[in-house]
């Protein structure tokens, strides 16, 4: 028979603060950068209901906008290196811009 005793009971119950933390703060950190409520974090310890939302967050749309697009630069026919908007000619190899 599997009996606990007061140290057993002790360093379980010291556990659970590292196992709080361990779970919660990846969590909360994810959720909220996803765009989705941080509370979630907490039914991480339910046993179906973690899997159910690690699937559901898995495949949803994430609600963040994603950084728009860096602007194409010109680019000199030439020598390729970048042209600034106002410079007539390349500064790298002088070709007139087209």
């Amino acid at each position: 028979m599997l009996s606990i005793g007061l140290p057993e009971l002790l360093v379980l119950l010291g556990m659970l603060p590292i196992l709080a933390v361990t779970v919660v703060i990846p969590y909360w950190k994810i959720f909220g950068k996803a765009g989705f409520n941080k509370w979630l974090a907490f039914l991480m310890f339910v046993p179906i209901v973690d899997t159910v939302i690690l699937w559901f967050f898995a495949f949803s749309r994430w609600t963040v906008a994603m950084p728009p697009p860096m602007p194409a630069r010109a680019a000199c026919t030439k020598c390729g290196n970048p042209l600034t908007e106002e410079a007539p000619f390349c500064a790298f190899c002088g070709s007139r811009r087209t």
